[in-house]
């Protein structure tokens, strides 16, 4: 074991208030890179950002795959809050429920481009992928299950799975290929693709 993984492994189990501090520093750095959106987000650039050495860094992340790692897992839970206050709004219904839940992530990547754009380069981005479409498919299975719509027999968890995997894999195809679209229209794009007892377009077909 090496003495920055010693270091790190302390961090880990040390109540120094000095620890979430600079974890802190370093999500505020990446968060702040991301808003100006002027050079690639790296190792380097985090740590002049923070105003840390990379050896702090490094005491605190193995690489930047675990930081993307935490980061993404981080962005998934504050959208799953946000989703559950949706689908607790009693003046919505599912259709606009499941619209405003992906306009919120889809707003996200917008918004978060530059840094899932250098994840895409990472080496883990497939695990990043994979966690992604996990946190995903958790936060949307609830409303699944819930469904009248949702065809007999499908099993919630796959299904989840299937609409979290096709979302997540869109978006990254938009990242990678940057294709000319604005917000609103990548939600179409999504809405288009998703199926129907799931967005609700078969009622609105109905209707």
């Amino acid at each position: 074991m090496s003495p920055i993984q010693i270091v790190r492994k302390t961090h880990g189990e040390s109540r120094d208030p000095r620890v979430p501090r600079t974890r802190a520093k370093i999500f505020d750095a990446v968060e702040s890179l991301v808003a100006r959106n002027e050079e690639p987000i790296s190792v380097p650039a985090i740590v002049r950002e923070a105003g840390i050495s990379k050896t702090s860094f490094y005491s605190h992340f193995a690489s930047f795959d675990e930081l993307a790692l935490q980061i993404v897992e981080r962005a998934y839970l504050q959208l799953a809050e946000i989703n559950e206050a949706v689908r607790s709004d009693s003046t919505l219904e599912w259709p606009a429920q499941v619209r405003e839940s992906h306009e919120q992530l889809v707003g996200h990547y917008v918004e978060h481009r530059s840094l899932y754009v250098a994840v895409l380069a990472l080496p883990l981005s497939r695990k990043v992928h994979t966690r992604a479409v996990r946190s995903m498919a958790a936060d949307i299975e609830p409303g699944i299950v819930d469904n009248p719509r949702r065809p007999p027999g499908l099993r919630p968890h796959l299904a989840a799975s299937m609409i979290a995997s096709a979302v997540v894999g869109f978006l990254d195809e938009w990242l990678e290929d940057d294709f000319d679209a604005t917000p609103e229209e990548l939600v179409e794009h999504i809405m288009e693709l998703l199926p129907a007892w799931y967005t609700g377009r078969d009622c609105e077909s109905r209707g």
